[in-house]
């Protein structure tokens, strides 16, 4: 029989869901006062889902940029300590 011990979800996932689960919960409410209909919940819901993606892939790219950039100013540090002495 197997078991599982010990289940980890990433914190951009967890983020995610969270935001799923506020936009749900809330446009329910919005819908049971008559406050919003079901298209309008299921456009802000789509565009938090959408949201949440681009925020959770941006995080690797701006991590390879910032190594770049580090690298680009640790030369042009060496290039201005060349020339100046």
């Amino acid at each position: 029989m197997a078991s599982v011990s010990s289940v980890s979800c990433p914190p951009t996932s967890s983020l995610i869901l969270i935001h799923q689960y506020t936009a749900f919960s809330f446009g329910t409410t919005l819908i049971n006062e008559g406050r919003a209909n079901a298209g309008e919940i299921i456009n802000v819901i789509m565009a938090i889902l959408i949201g949440s993606f681009s925020l959770a892939m941006m995080a690797p790219e701006m991590q390879g940029t910032s190594l770049f950039l580090v690298e680009v100013l640790g030369g042009c540090a060496s290039l201005t300590h060349t020339f100046v002495s």
